[in-house]
């Protein structure tokens, strides 16, 4: 497989707003001669504890891939002002690198740590995804600080941090429709490391290797599901430009959810780091103690079951209803997290949750970015609880 790393985000928005970013935990980081020595370069990193930032082992080597390594002393990170703190610059004393990373060409396990020597006190840090709600992620956010356009260069990374919106592809997917056209086949990827996407509002580019994907969950909390690679076309050759490409673009992050390869090295390293994913997976059947009702949990969010007759017609089983305390629905959210696909059962219409909202999917997207595998059937009028 060949991979172009350090792929901005292009066609995103940016998340600025008065000079106050909302996701401070989301650093800049470059070297005194830019990141893999091209001047002006930069990476991006996420911080995931007090003392730790976790980003692409590739960022950490002066020529990229497995070339000249850098040392702590070479390596600066930026943090933008918050909502609760000012902008600030940090080096780290430590770099740990992920063992078996297999080069620029190869991608993988390509995941570093930057301890940093004093603590940050003022940004919150972003928790890792619980590994159990991986299988059921199907967009996520990816932050970045590089480029905004195809035809920028090296060295036009931006200082304003900005986001993207992407879908996410299955192994199974992947494997089958992409391994064949690249050459190498896909390397170093395996189920347990790879998270690919498509383009739904712009996809990385040159600057956002390192970066955080995001995943949103049902209440607004975040959680980090994968650290950025880069990106490539259906043919494995590098894709610059995902607006031109659309679904032909694939982007690639190294999953560090707490099911992935990279998440025994990032626990053998950070003591603190905190997790976080649904209360409940999608299909769990739940009833509190002093009542009757049965909801079904799907993308974090809860949804009634009227009767008997929808229970037995949606093919639920009465074994798996799990009694939980009273009071434990009212803290699972109506609205499910973005990128949840849903259909009442009688009804033809499929929904995807994108901004807490719901958009009518037509067969041609429902077709082409194979969203059946993912949909979701709930009881007939439970739709009703989404705006």
């Amino acid at each position: 497989m060949i991979a172009t790393p350090a792929a901005a985000v292009i066609g995103g928005s940016t998340m600025i707003v008065n000079g106050v970013d909302p996701q401070p935990a989301v650093v800049a980081i470059f070297s005194d001669n830019g990141i893999r020595d091209i001047a002006g370069e930069t990476c991006t990193g996420t911080l995931i504890s007090p003392t730790w930032v976790v980003t692409a082992e590739h960022c950490t080597y002066a020529s990229g891939g497995t070339g000249k390594p850098y040392s702590p002393s070479e390596v600066t990170i930026s943090f933008r002002a918050g909502p609760g703190n000012r902008a600030f610059k940090v080096k780290p004393y430590q770099i740990d690198r992920m063992p078996n990373y297999g080069g620029d060409d190869r991608g993988g396990d390509d995941v570093a740590l930057l301890h940093l020597k004093t603590a940050v006190t003022d940004v919150t840090p972003i928790p890792l995804l619980a590994g159990a709600a991986f299988p059921g992620v199907q967009q996520i956010e990816r932050y970045g600080f590089g480029v905004t356009s195809a035809a920028a260069t090296s060295g036009s990374a931006t200082a304003d941090v900005r986001r993207s919106i992407e879908g996410v592809w299955s192994w199974d997917y992947i494997s089958a429709r992409f391994q064949t056209s690249w050459p190498g086949g896909l390397g170093n990827w395996y189920p347990d490391n790879l998270l690919a996407t498509y383009p739904i509002e712009g996809a990385g580019a040159l600057g956002d290797s390192g970066g955080a994907a995001l995943v949103k969950l049902a209440g607004g909390q975040y959680a980090l599901a994968g650290v950025t690679f880069g990106s490539v076309d259906r043919t494995g050759k590098h894709g610059k430009d995902p607006l031109v490409l659309g679904l032909n673009f694939l982007g690639l992050s190294n999953r560090v959810d707490t099911d992935s390869r990279a998440w025994n090295f990032i626990r053998s390293h950070v003591s603190d780091t905190r997790t976080a994913g649904p209360a409940y997976l999608d299909g769990a059947l739940l009833k509190e103690a002093s009542t009757a009702w049965v909801y079904v949990s799907y993308g974090g969010a809860k949804f009634r079951i009227p009767d008997q007759a929808a229970f037995n017609a949606l093919g639920f089983s009465w074994s798996a209803i799990r009694t939980v305390p009273n009071g434990t629905l009212a803290q699972i959210p109506s609205v499910p997290q973005d990128g949840t696909l849903l259909r009442e059962f009688s009804h033809p219409n499929v929904y995807r949750v994108e901004r807490g909202r719901k958009r009518l999917i037509e067969l041609p997207e429902y077709l082409a970015r194979d969203y059946g595998r993912w949909l979701h059937y709930v009881p007939d009028g439970t739709l009703g609880q989404i705006p």
